[in-house]
């Protein structure tokens, strides 16, 4: 399956703190072997796409935005409310990948980078950034990825 173009990750957050960051990185993990799973190994993969937003910079650029490319205008920052859900449209950097037979599109959501997989895009955690952080996916919260999907 080939991806080419914007990815938007529409994701429905709560947190207990008054304002959380969200990282979404898209993946492709490789094939692993029965035996390698059975030991608790982690497949290969490779990152294919990465995007973040801070929940205080959701407010919208309404006369930017689109369907697939949401814009924020990062002046107005608004803290969020501890327990409610918001609705948070995350860019994820617009790719172009082909995912081979037998692997699997694997969707990283994080609240930090990782210091030892994302040397190149690294966000330091503070501690004011402590809470707990909930991400909801049922029928009232669809979460979900758009993926733009080239028919073969």
């Amino acid at each position: 399956m080939t991806i080419a173009g914007p990815i938007v990750a529409e994701l429905f957050v709560s947190s207990t703190n008054t304002d959380t960051e969200v990282f979404v990185k898209l993946t492709d993990q490789y094939p692993q072997s029965q035996e390698d799973r059975g030991k608790g190994l982690q497949p290969g993969w490779f990152i294919a796409a990465k995007g973040w937003l801070r929940a205080s910079h959701r407010e919208k650029d309404e006369a930017r935005t689109t369907d697939l490319r949401p814009f924020y205008t990062h002046t107005n920052p608004q803290p969020i409310t501890p327990g409610e859900i918001y609705k948070l449209d995350i860019e994820v950097w617009p790719s172009a990948h082909c995912f081979k037979a037998g692997h699997r599109i694997r969707v990283d959501i994080a609240i930090g980078d990782s210091m030892i997989t994302d040397t190149l895009f690294t966000h330091q955690y503070f501690y004011y950034k402590v809470g707990t952080d909930t991400y909801h996916h049922n029928a009232a919260h669809a979460s979900r990825i758009l993926l733009p999907v080239i028919p073969n």
